[in-house]
């Protein structure tokens, strides 16, 4: 099956890992590698970076809308 992943951006620039990975990355490379394991194709991706998405869902024809907000306006 194919997947779309979206998210994992930076939020909160201040908070790293091991002062490395940023938290977000970290969630997105899990669940890269859980969704390989088991067989599912990411079709697309929208990940990382220093913003916020809000995505809207057409439940009559599947599409997804992407949408960047600034982090001030969350």
């Amino acid at each position: 099956s194919e997947v779309g992943v979206y998210g994992g951006g930076n939020m909160f620039p201040s908070i790293k890992i091991n002062n490395k990975k940023l938290i977000g990355m970290k969630n997105f490379n899990e669940i890269e590698r859980l969704l390989i394991k088991e067989g599912f194709v990411i079709k697309y991706k929208d990940v990382g970076g220093e913003v916020a998405r809000k995505l809207t869902l057409s439940r009559l024809t599947g599409n997804i809308s992407l949408e960047y907000v600034k982090l001030e306006n969350i």
